[in-house]
C-alpha cells in the first residue's frame, strides 16, 4: 500500500471518529446542560425566601464535606415508593385496622410536592455532614426556615438508621413504618386533641388534613460518626404540608372511611382515603421550569458538572489527535 493510501486510510478513520465525537459531544453537552440546571437549585430557592426569612434553610451555609458520595437522588421511582408506604400506613389508620385507633372519615391521600423535597433536602445533608459523636446541629430545622412559596407552615419527620457502609440505600418502608410504630402503647386519645410528645411522627404521618409532602435521604461516611463503631448513617427527612400537629387539634375526624371527605375529595374505597378529584397546576405555567419543580427533575445532582468537563476534555483531546 502506497504512502498514499496510507494518509487516505488515517483520514478515513479520523473522519469517523469526528462524526462519533460530534455526536458523543452532543449528548454530552446536552447532559451537562441538563445537569447545570439541577446542581444548585437552592440558591434560586434562597433568593426567593431570603426576602422573608434570610435565615431560611436553604440560605444556609452549606458543606457538604462528609456527605457520602452514594447519595440517592429522589428519582421517580424512589419518589412513587416513598408516597405509597406513606399512603399506606395512612389508610391502614383511615379503614381502623391499627390497634384500637378509631377509623377516620376524612383521611386524605397525600400527594408528592417537589418544593417540599428540595427544603428536606438541605436539611437532611445538613445533619448527615456533622459527626453525631460531638453534634450541636439541630435535629428539625425550625418552622420559621422551612416554609416554601406555598406553604407558610409546613411539618416534618424524621428517621435515621445506622448501617456498616455506604451501599446502604433506600429503607423508605423502615422509616414510614417507625413513624407508625410510635404510637405501640399510646392510648387512643393522642389522635383526638394533639399535645407535643413521643408521638409527634405519628400524629404527622396520619394528620388528614396533610395534603403534600417531599422527602429526601442522605447518607453520612463521616469515619468519626457513632464513636467510631459504625461509620455511617442515613437520614431520612420528609416534610408535609399543610402541617399537622397542631396543638390542641385531632389529627383527623374518628368515622366511617371516607364518610367525612372534604370538598374536592372522592373516596378510594381499597385505601380508605380521600382523593382530590382534579389536581389543577399548584403555580402558574412560567413557574414549571423551575428545577425543583421539573417534573422528572432530581432533588439534587451532586457534582455533575465536573464530571462533564471531564468528559468533554477526553474528547477534545480525540479532536487535536485527528486536527
Amino acid at each position: 500500500m502506497s504512502h498514499r493510501g496510507l494518509d487516505e486510510e488515517e483520514n478515513e478513520i479520523c473522519v469517523a471518529m469526528i462524526g462519533l465525537t460530534a455526536a458523543l459531544c452532543f449528548v454530552l453537552c446536552r447532559s451537562c446542560a441538563e445537569a447545570s440546571t439541577t446542581v444548585s437549585p437552592y440558591l434560586e430557592l434562597c433568593n426567593e425566601y431570603k426576602t422573608t426569612n434570610p435565615r431560611h434553610t436553604a440560605c444556609k451555609p452549606f458543606d457538604d464535606t462528609w456527605v457520602s458520595q452514594y447519595n440517592l437522588s429522589m428519582r421517580t421511582n424512589v419518589r412513587d415508593q416513598v408516597l405509597y408506604y406513606i399512603n399506606h400506613y395512612r389508610g391502614i389508620v383511615a379503614r381502623g385496622e391499627y390497634q384500637g385507633f378509631p377509623a377516620a372519615g376524612n383521611m386524605r391521600a397525600v400527594e408528592w410536592d417537589r418544593e417540599l423535597e428540595a427544603s428536606a433536602a438541605l436539611h437532611a445533608h445538613g445533619i448527615a455532614n456533622v459527626s453525631w459523636s460531638a453534634s450541636s446541629y439541630p435535629l428539625h430545622d425550625r418552622v420559621e426556615d422551612r416554609f416554601t412559596t406555598r406553604f407558610a407552615v409546613t411539618g416534618q419527620n424524621l428517621a435515621f438508621k445506622q448501617h456498616l457502609n455506604t451501599r446502604y440505600g433506600i429503607h423508605w418502608h423502615y422509616a414510614v413504618r417507625q413513624w407508625l410504630t410510635e404510637a405501640i402503647g399510646s392510648a387512643a386519645s393522642i389522635v383526638k386533641a394533639y399535645a407535643p410528645g413521643r408521638t409527634d411522627n405519628f400524629t404527622q404521618l396520619v394528620w388528614a388534613d396533610t395534603e403534600y409532602v417531599g422527602c429526601y435521604l442522605a447518607t453520612s461516611d463521616d469515619p468519626t460518626g457513632f464513636e467510631k463503631k459504625v461509620g455511617f448513617f442515613a437520614v431520612h427527612v420528609c416534610n408535609f404540608a399543610p402541617a399537622g400537629n397542631v396543638p390542641g387539634k385531632p389529627a383527623y375526624r374518628a368515622g366511617a372511611p371516607c364518610s367525612r371527605c372534604p370538598t374536592g375529595t372522592a373516596c378510594d374505597p381499597p385505601a380508605g382515603l380521600c382523593k382530590k378529584t382534579a389536581n389543577p397546576p399548584s403555580w402558574p405555567e412560567e413557574e414549571e421550569e423551575k428545577p425543583y419543580r421539573k417534573k422528572n427533575s432530581a432533588a439534587l445532582v451532586w457534582r455533575e458538572g465536573s464530571f462533564c468537563v471531564l468528559r468533554m476534555g477526553a474528547i477534545i483531546i480525540a479532536l487535536l489527535h485527528c486536527a
